[in-house]
């Protein structure tokens, strides 16, 4: 969290006007009568904290708006990609990280349909921090199991930076968290779920987050993960939220190009 807030502190650094930080500080609440405080030696830093305060409001764009026009691309890029996530609620993000590095192959459920959305939970956990992803999804034929696995595993591998010569015999576990993020992309939850286990069972370290949208897995297909494997992240998604989310993350990421 320290990281992260001193990343935000340097980035309202590259203002160029920094009445303009001002401007932001009003969008995101700050009173009149507190202004000063955006004025001293650490004004930044207690700005930067009111940016990262969590809420899906359009606050965050409204503030960021503020200070856009003063700000080279670079940096404003850098700081869109720090706060565009802060709508996720962090105590449903922690939980992306009790299984993180466990080698028990757990099973993490989000009831988001977008591999976006699953990225900004994963950033939210993490502070932006170290943590390695990569997005399985694909329609398959009629042999949908075998079909599945085989993509798991390209993606798997992939996701441990396996290329020839060196083959899935060769993998090794990487010292930071590993995260599998599975859209089942209209395939039918028994086969994800079937196909899941055995990427389980070979690369137990792999966290796998599963986007099921609004379906809830019925405890019988999740009955062979075994409880104290799998995780519901919760408070959930209300219905809206991710669509709302999704509109606010690419509203602030436009202004990339005012």
């Amino acid at each position: 969290m320290r990281r992260w807030i001193d990343r935000i502190t340097h980035f309202l650094g590259q203002v160029g006007d920094e009445k303009r930080l001002d401007d932001c500080a009003v969008e995101l609440g700050v009173q009149q009568t507190d202004l000063h405080l955006v004025r001293l030696p650490e004004g930044k830093r207690f700005l930067a904290h009111q940016l990262l305060d969590e809420g899906p409001d359009r606050r965050i764009y409204r503030a960021i708006r503020a200070v856009s026009d003063f700000m080279e691309r670079e940096w404003l890029d850098k700081l869109v990609r720090d706060v565009s996530f802060t709508w996720v609620s962090s105590e449903a993000a922690i939980g992306l990280l009790e299984f993180g590095g466990a080698g028990e192959g757990p099973l993490v459920i989000l009831n988001a349909r977008s591999p976006f959305t699953a990225d900004e939970y994963l950033d939210r956990a993490t502070c932006r921090g170290g943590y390695w992803r990569e997005v399985a999804g694909i329609a398959i034929g009629e042999d949908a199991v075998a079909e599945l696995v085989n993509h798991y595993e390209n993606v798997v591998a992939s996701l441990h930076g396996i290329e020839e010569p060196w083959t899935l015999d060769d993998i090794q576990p990487r010292d930071e968290p590993t995260f599998l993020v599975v859209d089942p992309a209209g395939v039918r939850l028994d086969s994800v779920l079937s196909a899941l286990r055995i990427i389980r069972d070979r690369y137990p370290w792999v966290v796998v987050i599963l986007l099921v949208g609004t379906i809830t897995p019925h405890e019988d297909l999740l009955g062979e993960w075994g409880s104290g494997h799998i995780k519901f992240l919760t408070p959930q998604l209300q219905p809206g939220e991710e669509q709302s989310a999704r509109r606010s993350v690419r509203d602030l990421r436009s202004l990339l190009q005012r």
